[in-house]
C-alpha cells in the first residue's frame, strides 16, 4: 500500500496532514473530505466530534486517542483507490493537553494527570474538567479540543488557556470548599461549580438562586 502524501506538518513533532482525504460513511449519513493524518499507526483510528457521530448515526464513546478497546465500527472509509470497512476504531477523542517534557517539569505536571482548564473570555468562557495530560519528549505543548468544545467556548487555534486545578495521576484531587463569595465569582465568570465541591450553607443557597446548583 502506498504511503500518504505529506501536505504540511502539524503541531505535534513528526506528524503531518496528508494530501489525501476520505469520506466517512455511516448508517445514517456521510462526512466528505476528511483529511488523513500521518504517519501511519498500527491500527486505523477515526476521531470525530459528537455532532459528527449524530450525522453518521453512531453511538461513539469518548476515549483517549489510541485507546480503542471500547471503540465502535460500523463505518466505511471511501477514498480514490477503494474502500475500507471498519469494525472498530471510531472514537470521540477525550480532551487532552500535549505537554513537552521541559514544560511538564517546569509546571510540576506528569503524564496521566487530570486538569481543569479555563478557556475563552466573556459569557462563553468555559472550564473543561478532566483534561488528560500527555507529557513526554515526543510532544509539543498544546491543548487539544474537538470542534464542538471549541465552538461552545468561543475559542480558536492560537488562543490561550489557563490551568486552574489538577489531580495527579496517582492521587485524587481534594474536594474544594466553596464559599458564597466563590459562587458569586464563578457566576460572574460564567463558570460551573468544581466537581464534587463542598459548599457552605450560604454558598448552596446562593448557587441555587443563580442556577448553578440543581438538587435532585
Amino acid at each position: 500500500m502506498e504511503s500518504p502524501t505529506i501536505l504540511r506538518p502539524i503541531s505535534q513533532p513528526g506528524q503531518f496532514a496528508a494530501a489525501e482525504t476520505v469520506a466517512i460513511i455511516g448508517p445514517k449519513g456521510r462526512i466528505e473530505k476528511v483529511r488523513i493524518v500521518g504517519p501511519a499507526r498500527g491500527e486505523t483510528q477515526v476521531e470525530i466530534a459528537l455532532s459528527d457521530a449524530r450525522v453518521l448515526g453512531l453511538d461513539v464513546p469518548v476515549a483517549a486517542s489510541g485507546s480503542l478497546a471500547g471503540s465502535v465500527g460500523g463505518v466505511t472509509l471511501k477514498g480514490l483507490t477503494g474502500t475500507v470497512v471498519l469494525d472498530r476504531g471510531v472514537i470521540v477523542a477525550a480532551r487532552h493537553l500535549h505537554l513537552a517534557a521541559d514544560d511538564a517539569s517546569r509546571w510540576g505536571l506528569a503524564n496521566g494527570d487530570r486538569l481543569d482548564v479555563r478557556c475563552g473570555d466573556g459569557p462563553r468562557a468555559t472550564t473543561f474538567h478532566a483534561v488528560l495530560v500527555r507529557a513526554g519528549k515526543m510532544y509539543a505543548t498544546e491543548l487539544h479540543l474537538d470542534a464542538d468544545e471549541a465552538f461552545a467556548a468561543g475559542v480558536k487555534t492560537g488562543d490561550r488557556a489557563r490551568i486552574i486545578a489538577k489531580a495527579s495521576a496517582d492521587r485524587p484531587r481534594r474536594r474544594s470548599l466553596v464559599t458564597e463569595r466563590d459562587v458569586m465569582r464563578l457566576s460572574g465568570e460564567g463558570a460551573s461549580l468544581p466537581a464534587n465541591a463542598i459548599l457552605t450553607p450560604s454558598a448552596r443557597d446562593r448557587a441555587r438562586a443563580l442556577g448553578l446548583l440543581h438538587d435532585a
